[in-house]
């Protein structure tokens, strides 16, 4: 089940805020596709869609398609105006039940990229979480995950972010990001410097049990 913190509204807020910019440089979500050429684009956990509409602004591509997906429906809502807002054509939100068995519709394409942003520790069971999408990820595909370093954040200030929001139970580490993917049989691709108290990793699944 979906932690509490996840559904709190003010964590959710700053997840879409200037000051979350200034937590954490999102740049590193661009430089996540510095090497690749996406076409469709899953975000697990996307909120109010912060990462999925920075990017859509940002990443070219005719066939470029995004799926962000959450299972709290109130911010789905608000990230369908958001797209109407900016009238972005290249956005296609969707409902996902809170639970770690992703079981995706068959009107949803093979993905080229997934995303976890600070959602991974959201998932009761991570390693059930990356095994049950290897089915709908392209042989070629990537998962890029960026989520609070519970060790950088003990060096933080109890009121400012994440501690602000977050218990260090409610936090990972890379090593337990490795230990999850790991577990699941994807390989480390590229570890990345990201400013502020985050780690970024990109992983590749195993071939033989991505879509055909």
């Amino acid at each position: 089940m979906l932690s509490p913190v996840f559904e709190n509204a003010k964590y959710q807020a700053f997840l879409n805020s200037n000051e979350r910019e200034n937590t954490v440089d999102s740049s590193i979500y661009v430089e996540f596709f510095a090497n690749r050429t996406p076409s469709n684009i899953l975000e697990i956990g996307c909120g109010l869609g912060y990462v999925t509409l920075y990017l859509a602004q940002r990443l070219e591509g005719e066939a470029l398609h995004f799926y962000p997906t959450d299972c709290q429906e109130d911010l789905l809502d608000e990230l369908w105006k958001s797209i109407a807002d900016r009238n972005l054509k290249n956005i296609t939100p969707f409902y996902s039940p809170d639970e770690s068995h992703f079981r995706f519709d068959g009107w949803l394409p093979p993905f080229s990229d997934v995303i976890f942003s600070f959602s991974l520790i959201a998932l009761e069971d991570p390693v059930l979480a990356v095994r049950t999408i290897l089915p709908y990820l392209e042989k070629n595909a990537a998962i890029h995950i960026i989520d609070w370093d519970k060790d950088q954040a003990s060096l933080r200030k109890d009121d400012e972010p994440p501690n602000r929001y977050l218990r260090p139970a409610e936090m990972l580490n890379p090593a337990k990001v490795k230990y999850f993917l790991d577990t699941a049989g994807y390989q480390l691709e590229k570890e990345y410097q990201v400013k502020g108290p985050a780690f970024a990793m990109t992983y590749v699944p195993p071939k033989s049990e991505t879509h055909e």
